[in-house]
């Protein structure tokens, strides 16, 4: 009789060892579609709606694509309005085919000699738009109003130039 037993705990822990595993590789499937959720929503546009749903449940946040050399910066102005108020005007297209997230910015004022004054990162979400992607294909026309302190430094009149740069933080 204790054979027939000992048949039967095998198979306990058979269907014991396959439940398990079968547990952690839906375990390991959910950590990589977390993980990779953006990277998967990007190349399999249908499981957007999925990884959404999922970071709804696991409190995650869901963003958009970054490729950095896909952003062209089309044009810019930085201009003085008054004695310490600036403004920057600027357009940056979306070479790829891929919808992106909005870049960083950083200015970076510097004098007659291209030496750095005064360096500036400006976050998409200081932008006054509308939107926080960019389409393929689409630009982004945009000014941003910027005001030195209050006491003018003295460096201020040494302003002779500005470069700007889009990122992604």
């Amino acid at each position: 009789m204790p054979l027939p037993a000992l048949a039967h705990a095998r198979r306990w822990h058979g269907w014991a060892a396959g439940l398990g595993l079968a547990v952690l590789l839906v375990n390991l499937g959910l950590q990589i579609l977390v993980h990779e959720r953006d990277r998967l929503a990007h190349a399999w546009p249908a499981s957007r709606a999925l990884t959404h749903t999922l970071c709804a449940w696991l409190a995650c946040t869901p963003t958009h694509h970054k490729l950095p050399d896909a952003l062209v910066m089309d044009a810019s102005s930085f201009e003085l309005l008054d004695g310490q108020t600036y403004r920057l005007s600027l357009s940056v297209r979306n070479t790829s085919l891929q919808v992106l997230a909005l870049p960083a910015l950083e200015l970076t004022l510097t004098d007659r000699q291209d030496q750095a004054l005064l360096r500036r990162v400006i976050h998409a979400r200081e932008l006054p738009l509308s939107q926080d992607v960019l389409g393929p294909g689409e630009s982004l026309h945009t000014q941003v109003g910027l005001v030195l302190d209050a006491a003018k430094p003295a460096w201020a009149s040494d302003i002779a130039g500005y470069r700007l740069l889009a990122f992604y933080p």
